[in-house]
């Protein structure tokens, strides 16, 4: 596929070895924003234009008040972001985000089922769930997305199948879970009903890794950034393909900074989408 600005786009067919068969144009207007948290060293969240990324709208909020939203997601009406320095779970609407109007918010610091120890990244399912790496208490937590209202948990500190060390990732598609289980250097499947321990499969992280998920319909999306085998001073931040059937890596690439060809200076801040 090819944009051409906000309305126009190319599809290209080929077949047998590459060779192009047919170019077709559509035409239309198509939804192309992007959100991003942190957008020129702010403590908002902005949306930009996936075009220019020229700032479109932002929330408008004292750092006080919210002070790290690091992941988002987000349906038709309404942005959901984990605001990790207030331990808690915030719901804005997209029409209005200057300034920001909370729909709901919810949670505290915490163990029990109306908190949480550093909300990492969030997921929504197609059943109005909101799913939360609840990283700092080793668990799963699930949410409703319309009040956040405490479901269910998953998950407590441990190695073994059930358990976790420092979940940073979650991803949902309609059967499974998946859990970027950084402190245990792994990626976990599970039931999406019961949390029946499914698979795993290791990944390569030599630090904490802010290791983070999302799915299509075939594959599994995970980053993290692991320490820089050319010099410790640095990070490497990895973006891998994977088969969700198995969880293997089907294709593997490092990302980094325009013109540099060993050394990065990124650092994940946020979540994969």
């Amino acid at each position: 596929t090819e944009l051409l600005g906000d309305t126009k786009m190319f599809i290209d067919v080929f077949r047998d070895f590459g060779e192009l068969s047919s170019r077709q144009l559509i035409s239309g207007g198509f939804d192309k924003e992007l959100y991003v948290c942190g957008f020129n060293g702010s403590e908002n969240i902005t949306r930009l234009s996936s075009v220019d990324f020229a700032a479109k709208a932002s929330t408008v909020v004292a750092v006080s008040s919210v002070a790290a939203w690091r992941t988002i997601t987000d349906d038709e009406q309404y942005l959901y972001a984990s605001d990790r320095y207030n331990h808690r779970l915030t719901k804005i609407a997209k029409s209005s985000m200057s300034p920001t109007i909370f729909i709901a918010t919810y949670g505290s610091v915490g163990s029990g089922a109306a908190q949480f120890n550093n909300a990492w990244q969030i997921a929504l399912d197609g059943s109005g769930r909101v799913w939360v790496a609840d990283m700092g208490n080793h668990r799963v937590k699930v949410h409703s997305a319309k009040d956040f209202s405490f479901i269910k948990s998953f998950g407590s500190l441990g190695k073994s199948s059930t358990h976790y060390h420092l979940p940073t990732g979650i991803t949902v598609d309609q059967a499974y879970f998946y859990v970027g289980d950084d402190g245990n250097n792994r990626i976990m499947k599970h039931g999406i009903s019961t949390g029946a321990f499914v698979s795993s499969v290791a990944v390569n992280i030599n630090t904490f890794g802010s290791l983070t998920l999302a799915n299509s319909d075939r594959f599994l999306f995970d980053a993290y950034q692991t320490i820089s085998s050319s010099s410790p001073n640095f990070n490497d931040v990895i973006l891998e393909k994977r088969d969700k059937n198995n969880l293997q890596v089907l294709s593997r690439i490092m990302v980094m900074p325009e013109n540099s060809v060993q050394i990065s200076t990124y650092n994940i801040m946020g979540n994969i989408a």
